[in-house]
């Protein structure tokens, strides 16, 4: 299965990190660039990326909302390398790291081995990352019909019945 690998900042330490891994590589995010050994850098393409991500067998990335909930959907494990100063990407990362979905690490000054050592544990991260534990669309609507239909509040009446959930007004 090839590996991908998005990093949208040249700051990881010149991809020395990326360049000791044996796997073939993926770089998306700075543009098209002649391949070094494994390291390949992909022009903007988005049918190319969502193909290379679905066959990757992990991703490492800043730790940006959209590309993170992907990964998850796809059950891939995530090494996640937040922007410094960027709360989200920590908050993000945090997540990543208590979840049992991946690893964080310091994109300024990540080694080589840090990321070997997420590569060499690819597997205790695959049960973590499943579809079924992101599913809570269904949970979250039953949550919000139950709290609308306990409360008397007139705001919260008018909800139910822009909903078509208000029994005293049904659709």
């Amino acid at each position: 299965m090839p590996s991908v690998w998005r990093q949208v900042c040249h700051r990881v330490a010149g991809f020395k990190p990326l360049h000791a891994q044996p796997l073939p590589v993926r770089i998306y995010g700075v543009g098209e660039q002649p391949a070094q050994d494994h390291l390949h850098f992909m022009a903007v393409d988005p049918e190319g990326f969502v193909a290379d991500l679905a066959a990757c067998s992990a991703l490492v990335a800043t730790a940006g909302n959209t590309l993170i909930g992907e990964a998850l959907y796809l059950g891939k494990p995530i090494f996640a390398l937040p922007e410094s100063g960027n709360i989200e990407q920590q908050i993000h990362a945090h997540f990543i790291a208590h979840s049992g979905c991946g690893e964080v690490a310091d994109m300024a000054s990540v080694e080589a081995a840090t990321l070997a050592g997420f590569l060499a544990r690819l597997g205790q991260f695959q049960p973590y990352a499943h579809r079924h534990r992101l599913q809570g669309l269904e949970a979250s609507i039953d949550a919000i019909y139950q709290t609308l239909s306990n409360s008397p509040s007139p705001r919260r009446s008018r909800v139910r019945a822009s909903l078509g959930t208000d029994p005293a007004n049904p659709s």
